[in-house]
């Protein structure tokens, strides 16, 4: 788990009025942390591998 992280996301009137243009920055923080977090826990050697010996999905 990754615990400390502040990443205050709009809600309410303040989300439907946010265009893509400015949810981009909130998509990509969001991505970046599930993918520190899924490294984290194949480090740990907890993933489950989907696919095959030309590519794979790790998911934690």
């Amino acid at each position: 788990m990754i615990d400390g992280i502040d990443l205050p996301l709009p809600a309410g009137a303040d989300l439907d009025a946010a265009g893509p243009g400015k949810l981009k920055r909130f998509e990509d923080a969001l991505d970046s942390l599930i993918c520190a977090w899924t490294g984290v826990v194949y480090l740990a050697g907890r993933c489950q591998t989907f696919g095959d010996c030309e590519a794979a999905i790790w998911t934690p």
